[in-house]
């Protein structure tokens, strides 16, 4: 004669819902390693870096979300920059199919959905909002950094940031000229900015 132990599937927390979440917060919601396992199984939620998950069936197409994961995996440290840090702060009409991600240089891996800029100084405390959720350029520096590396980008694009930067008032040529002091550039970036102060 058979048992059959009646197995019942735990419903996914709602705090987890939208948002990356790690394993300790699974825990302190009441999951167990089981529960997980069976969430990975029947792919209802997918892991994206170890001790780190994210909800299939809630986690959408929101900005916070996406940029979490990808600064999750690309690991610490790195931060949000070039087209994707533009398009936050409204500077391109580009909508990249990957998140532009800045690393140190050491940094090897690859990833279908991240464009990883690695650099070998790459100056984290210089104009880098480090949110709780991940680390993004603000935006004088996202602007210095679409001119430092156009020929990732195009200069087309770093000269489009600027002057919708400029007349949106959300930023200005001196404060775009003081963050490319204090990382050292100012000499590669005034030539443009001169230009555009011309214009």
């Amino acid at each position: 004669m058979c048992h059959f132990k009646e197995m019942t599937q735990r419903v996914f927390p709602k705090d987890l819902e939208n948002k990356v979440f790690s394993t300790h917060e699974a825990y302190r919601q009441g999951l167990t390693k089981y529960d997980l396992h069976q969430f990975l199984k029947n792919e209802e939620i997918s892991k994206i870096a170890h001790g780190y998950y994210q909800h299939e069936r809630e986690l959408g197409l929101d900005e916070e979300n996406i940029f979490e994961s990808a600064w999750i995996r690309a690991g610490n440290p790195a931060c949000v920059c070039l087209i994707s840090a533009l398009a936050h702060y409204g500077l391109t009409d580009l909508i990249g199919k990957k998140v532009w991600v800045m690393v140190p240089d050491s940094r090897r891996r690859n990833y279908s959905d991240l464009k990883l800029l690695r650099v070998r100084s790459p100056q984290w405390n210089i104009g880098i909002k480090k949110n709780p959720r991940y680390w993004i350029t603000n935006l004088e520096r996202t602007l210095v950094d679409s001119f430092i590396y156009k020929h990732q980008i195009g200069v087309q694009i770093a000269l489009q940031g600027v002057r919708k930067a400029i007349q949106r008032k959300k930023s200005n040529l001196d404060k775009i000229f003081e963050m490319g002091k204090a990382l050292g550039v100012k000499h590669k970036i005034l030539p443009y900015l001169e230009a555009l102060a011309e214009a």
